[in-house]
């Protein structure tokens, strides 16, 4: 979510290649520390202590002089003098608190909290002064360099490392991003954080569990609204039906928020939240799932420019959780907002979105609008997608194809087939479509080997150069390994990119569609495409596939106990 707030003209211009880089990078603009009020004074101090009489398991820290329970004891009593009568004993209080530093922390974020407005904003100073290190034992190589400089930049750029945290393979950085929704001296960038953990939120059972075993290690002591946001959101994904009341408490306690003090809170937040309960309430059943998904919306219309990248976000979450009405809205308010050189964005989301459901016509259409604003003007944006007119129009008519195909007709599907090779020879779909025609003269199937083998060794030479992208590796794999060539060599590219991406559908897909149709190895098929269809649940074509492949891999005259064996 790009949180920058400005008004542009429709051209791009400098500011609009910006602006498009922020989206394709995810980088936020600074956040105002700013600090939510929440629970009484009592309630709070009572989480205070319930938290440090919880961490008393943690045994002693190294070098303190002071046993543990004391120590925490003599903490929540200086939290407490905050807010005595005497002016003196408070600063002394205060004092002596910033020297013990780090250790205060925690109890000072449930303090931060608190309805004595003295002691709220002592904590809150407090706070900003306590530098928590990002880094800590035990971090990995790549989340240590993610966070080397944290304290250094912009908190756009804080909000850009917790995206990297959470895109490092198999929640490697899972555990430092919920840190940062601890550490972060700003509340309002910190409970962005927290959302673009949940809007990341594996849709795996193994990412689930690596998740919530980052939230309850992370965040259990933490008096952060952030963190109260993702361990709530942690019980949601553990029981939907008990956990749905208490997350709609938190979305109307952050649009209350926003509704008193404008500053302290955003929209986008609210929309968010919003959006998350619904499709809880959805996925439950409950009919006001739909209501709160337009409320959402809602929330943001009045918003522009600065929305953009919210919305691709949204759609993108909609769309991994098989929500593709939902997803189809949210890729059509970006079309809707006219600015021309983010549609391809959103067009090109919204294709792939409607061509894995099935509904090939509508993907097609959606590209054509991308062709239509090409021939008025020259899209920068998809110079930064490292796309063209050509490439859109081979993708366009490879859908219309899989459109006809459908219909039975397979003289259009062969046209577009056709067209969409003309515009892009190396359209991997479209190639693989044409080689499985059965109606090919040899003038034609020996043009479709042709095409097909320069197309390998383009994607051969782009995996020497780029041995450790695993997108390279499995390119090289889905062409070759679904038509001909070396399947030896498709073989091997397809496990390494599943090397580097283990818990990557797409890979997994890959690899499976070598097994069967470049090795015929049919079990391998279904076990690696199940895999597959278990880290990307809600992609139809990947669905599609495994049931052909199981047909396949069935015995003859059934199973075992269809034969009564």
């Amino acid at each position: 979510m790009v949180l920058t707030r400005s008004a542009s003209a429709h051209p791009i211009g400098k500011r609009g290649v910006r602006v498009i880089q922020c989206i394709i990078q995810k980088i936020h603009r600074c956040c105002h520390n700013r600090c939510l009020g929440s629970a009484g004074r009592l309630a709070a101090l009572a989480v205070g202590v319930v938290l440090l009489v919880g961490a008393a398991a943690g045994g002693e820290k190294q070098g303190n002089s002071t046993p543990a329970a004391d120590r925490r004891a003599e903490i929540q009593r200086l939290i407490e003098q905050l807010g005595d009568p005497d002016f003196t004993a408070r600063d002394r209080a205060q004092e002596q608190l910033a020297k013990i530093g780090q250790e205060a922390f925690d109890a000072l974020t449930v303090a931060a909290n608190d309805s004595d407005l003295e002691i709220a904003s002592r904590a809150r100073y407090l706070l900003r002064k306590i530098d928590v290190p990002a880094v800590r034992d035990g971090d990995s190589d790549r989340v240590r360099t993610i966070l080397a400089d944290y304290r250094s930049v912009s908190s756009g750029e804080r909000l850009r490392k917790v995206q990297l945290l959470l895109l490092l393979p198999q929640g490697e950085g899972y555990a430092a991003a919920c840190r940062l929704c601890h550490i972060e001296k700003s509340p309002l960038l910190a409970r962005f954080a927290a959302l673009e953990v949940i809007n990341r939120w594996p849709v795996h059972a193994e990412g689930r569990r690596r998740m919530k075993q980052a939230i309850d290690g992370e965040l259990r002591l933490s008096g952060q609204p952030s963190a109260e946001w993702l361990r709530c959101y942690r019980q949601l994904d553990d029981d939907p039906a008990g956990r749905l009341d208490a997350w709609r408490r938190l979305t109307d306690a952050e649009a209350e928020l926003l509704a008193q003090f404008p500053a302290r809170s955003d929209p986008r937040l609210v929309a968010s939240l919003l959006f998350h309960l619904a499709c809880w309430e959805s996925q439950a059943g409950r009919p006001a799932a739909e209501e709160h998904f337009k409320e959402g919306q809602k929330r943001v219309a009045a918003l522009a420019e600065e929305t953009i990248e919210f919305h691709l976000d949204m759609a993108n979450f909609f769309r991994q959780r098989g929500k593709v009405d939902w997803a189809v809205e949210e890729y059509g308010i970006v079309r809707a907002m006219g600015y021309d050189e983010y549609v391809p964005f959103a067009q090109i989301g919204l294709a792939e979105t409607l061509h894995d459901a099935g509904r090939d016509r509508e993907a097609a259409d959606a590209l054509d609008v991308i062709l239509q604003l090409a021939k008025k003007q020259k899209l920068q944006s998809l110079d930064l997608l490292e796309s063209s007119p050509e490439k859109i129009a081979a993708r366009m008519h490879y859908m219309r194809a899989c459109e006809e195909s459908q219909k039975g007709n397979s003289q259009q599907h062969r046209f577009h087939l056709d067209e969409a090779l003309k515009n892009d020879p190396e359209e991997l779909d479209a190639l693989i479509a044409a080689y499985r025609l059965t109606d090919l003269g040899e003038d034609h199937r020996q043009k479709t080997a042709a095409m097909i083998e320069r197309a390998a060794a383009a994607l051969r030479l782009q995996v020497e150069q780029t041995p450790d992208d695993p997108s390279a590796h499995n390119q090289f794999a889905w062409l070759v390994g679904n038509t001909t060539g070396d399947m030896s060599e498709a073989l091997r590219h397809a496990q390494r990119a599943v090397e580097l991406g283990p818990e990557n559908g797409a890979y997994l897909d890959t690899l499976a569609h070598v097994y069967f149709y470049g090795l015929n190895d049919y079990p391998n098929a279904v076990k690696y495409q199940s895999l597959a269809a278990k880290y990307m649940p809600y992609s139809g074509l990947i669905a599609q596939k495994l049931e052909v492949f199981r047909k396949k891999a069935q015995p003859p005259g059934g199973n075992d106990a269809e034969r009564g064996l």
